[in-house]
């Protein structure tokens, strides 16, 4: 991989008990995997996130480090198309934070997306396993509950119970134990 030189400014902050390093590039062009050569070309425009998280990456590559990650819906400040030469790279510069980082074009619109909308749903009704069990409570009623495929027990008339172990059944919710007959 080929490297640029990056300079370095400097200044210092007594009062704040430190020296702050900026680095900063200088070049036109940067390095992808592989060497290959790429440019940014200048835009600035105000783009939407299509995915429900873009990361955001300190190069125009998928092995680059993650900056952060943008949310669905997000608008987004781009600076510049990455470029090989001259055709589109398939990456955004983009304004991030206080600097710049790179996301992928595919996850980008021109159209601020429509929001999320949550569908309501629908419970449906569990079905029955086939599996019964006949218990009995503390003082001797029995019981015959069936198992449903979300995992509960119900008896003839509903009531929902959950199963502890191999011999005992609670009521859903509730203090009242069941034993298997």
């Amino acid at each position: 991989m080929k490297s640029a030189s990056f300079p370095v400014s400097f200044f210092a902050a007594p009062e704040r008990g430190f020296l702050h390093l900026r680095p900063y590039i200088i070049s036109d062009f940067l390095y992808v995997p592989g060497g290959q050569r790429v440019s940014v070309a200048a835009v600035d425009k105000t783009v939407y996130v299509t995915a429900s998280g873009l990361n955001v990456r300190a190069g125009c590559s998928t092995d680059d480090r993650i900056l952060g990650t943008l949310a669905y819906g997000t608008a987004v400040r781009v600076t510049g198309n990455v470029q090989r030469n001259g055709a589109d790279y398939g990456w955004r510069q983009v304004s991030y934070g206080s600097g710049t980082g790179y996301v992928s074009a595919n996850f980008l619109s021109d159209q601020a997306p429509e929001q999320k909308k949550a569908e309501p749903q629908t419970p449906s009704k569990p079905e029955y396993t086939g599996n019964v069990k006949t218990v009995c409570d503390e003082i001797g009623n029995v019981f015959t509950l069936s198992e449903r495929t979300d995992g509960m027990w119900c008896d003839k008339d509903g009531t929902r119970y959950t199963r502890h172990s191999a011999t005992d059944f609670q009521v859903y919710e509730g203090n009242k134990h069941l034993t298997v007959y």
